[in-house]
Formats: structure tokens, sequence, C-alpha cells
């Protein structure tokens, strides 16, 4: 690869990422607070932290020996990503604040915080990101851009978004050291250049709102259906138990009627008689009277357990 087709590529990747992490600050800004927010240090729809981000993130996973790892090169991918993005967060609003006096954000109310710069929750998000942005995203970014983009038509778009951004880059500088009080034009150049990002912004800003509201209905329905559903259940065995202990009932009582219907017939001598009995049952000639009531209600109630 020579010097000006890596020089092609880096430019694309930085100009992609920036925009495409200006528009995860604005969702992510908008859904936390629900209002829409124009996210960024610059006027335009760019956030330069997620250029240099990725760019860092990209020449790591091209030094790694990542394909041999196989299926556990997800750790070190991980961990490269969590550690260069938040070196570049931690640089990034170090600087912001010292040069400007300004803070973009803000981490110090989180646990694992380092001057409020970086913490250890979006530490681990970066992460999870890097494996999210190199696995998908950027395959995607690498075949519409530098693999499809011509050279010539690549070059002259790239030229036409450096200017904006040289241009948004000197007139947000040139406002923060002041001097906007003494030009009256910076503002209105700075009003016209945060046009086109306010109208992404309230675009993005309006589809999360109304992504996290479709989002909160499911999410009340879902709950509706599970809790019909456990009343269902719960009702469902309730009847099963009521059901159980009302055959439970049946068969005593059957048993019951069973054993006094046989006893009087014994006892009243209507049914069976001496020779019947031992023609029954050769074997209970010499049994008493107890013995002999106590193996014919065995023989039925094993009997009627087998065919109940």
């Amino acid at each position: 690869m020579t010097a000006a087709s890596e020089i092609y590529r880096i430019l694309w990747y930085f100009a992609v990422y920036s925009v495409l992490g200006w528009c995860v600050e604005v969702v992510y800004c908008t859904v936390k607070t629900g209002k829409v927010a124009n996210r960024g240090f610059l006027n335009g729809p760019v956030c330069p932290v997620y250029g240099f981000g990725m760019l860092a993130i990209c020449r790591v996973v091209d030094l790694l020996p990542l394909e041999r790892m196989g299926q556990i090169r997800f750790i070190p991918l991980f961990l490269a990503g969590m550690v260069l993005a938040s070196l570049v967060e931690l640089i990034a609003g170090w600087s912001l604040f010292h040069l400007f006096h300004t803070r973009w954000w803000d981490y110090s109310d989180r646990p694992f915080n380092i001057g409020g710069y970086v913490c250890l929750q979006m530490s681990l998000l970066w992460g999870t990101g890097t494996l999210i942005m190199i696995d998908f995203i950027h395959p995607i970014t690498q075949r519409l851009t530098v693999d499809t983009v011509p050279m010539r038509v690549g070059w002259a778009v790239l030229a036409a978004f450096y200017m904006v951004f040289a241009a948004d880059l000197a007139v947000t500088v040139s406002i923060m050291v002041g001097l906007n009080k003494r030009l009256a034009q910076l503002d209105e150049l700075r009003a016209s250049m945060r046009t086109v990002s306010d109208s992404m912004s309230g675009v993005l800003g309006e589809s999360a709102l109304q992504t996290q509201q479709k989002m909160d209905e499911n999410r009340v329905q879902a709950a509706l259906a599970r809790a019909e559903l456990r009343d269902f259940a719960q009702e469902r065995q309730r009847e099963l138990r009521s059901r159980t202990q009302e055959r439970r009932r049946e068969r005593e009582e059957y048993r019951r009627n069973l054993e006094e219907r046989l006893h009087r017939q014994l006892t009243s001598g209507e049914v069976f008689g001496p020779r019947r009995l031992l023609r029954a049952f050769p074997d209970s000639k010499h049994m008493r009277y107890g013995e002999l009531w106590k193996r014919l209600s065995d023989e039925i109630n094993g009997d009627k357990d087998r065919k109940y």
C-alpha cells in the first residue's frame, strides 16, 4: 500500500467515524435527557474524538495477529478498544478543559473516574463498542468508501469535507478565545454553520425519541402480558389442585362406601355364605372373622386402586 492510498484511507475513516460519533452522541443525549441536543465541540455534525479513537483502534488491529488467535480474539480487541478509546477521551477532555475552560462531558458523579474525563463504565462501553465497530461497522465503512468510491471522486469529497472542517475549527476556536466580541461576523458564520447540524440533530433526536417511546410502550405491553400469563398460570394451578382434592375425596368416599356395603353383606349373610367364601378363598378356612374381613378389604382396595 502506497503512502497516498494510506493517507486516503485514514482521511476517509476519520471523516466517517467523526460524523457517526456525532450521530451517536446526539441520539444518546436525546434519549438520556428527553430533549433534542446538538452535541459536539464544533458547529458542524462532527465529533473528532470518535475519529481519532477509531483511527487508533484500526492501527492497533492492523498490528495485532487477531486471525491466529481464533475464538479468543475478542479479548485483546476488547482490551485494546477500552484502553485506546479511554486514552483518547482523557487527552481530549483534559485538553479542551485547559484550553477553553469548558467541559463537554463530566463523569465526576460516576465511580472509578479520573478527573471526570473518563470512568470505568464508559471504558467498558468503549470496549464493547470496539467489538461491534471492528466486526460489523468497519467492514461496511471500508466497502462503501475506500473500496467503492473512485479515488478522484473520493479526493474531491474529502477536500470539500476537510475545507468545511477546517473553517468550522477556526471559527470555533476564535469564538472560544473571545474574538467574536470584536468580530460580529464570527457569530453569523457560526450560526450558518450550525444550520446543518441543528437540522440533522432535530431529525436524529426526534427519531430517537419516537423509538424510545415505542420501546417503552412495548415494555409496558410485555409487562402486562407477563402479568396476565402469571395470573392465568396461578388460576390453572388452583383449578388443578381443586380437581385433585375433589378426586381424592371421591376416591376415599368410594372406598368407604364399598367397604361398608361389603361389611353389611358379610355380616348379614345375604350374599356370601360360608360355602361361597370357602370356594372363593380356599385358604381362609381356619381364619377368624377379623382376619378374613381385613383380607377382603385389602383385596378390594388394591383392586380399586388399580382400576380407579
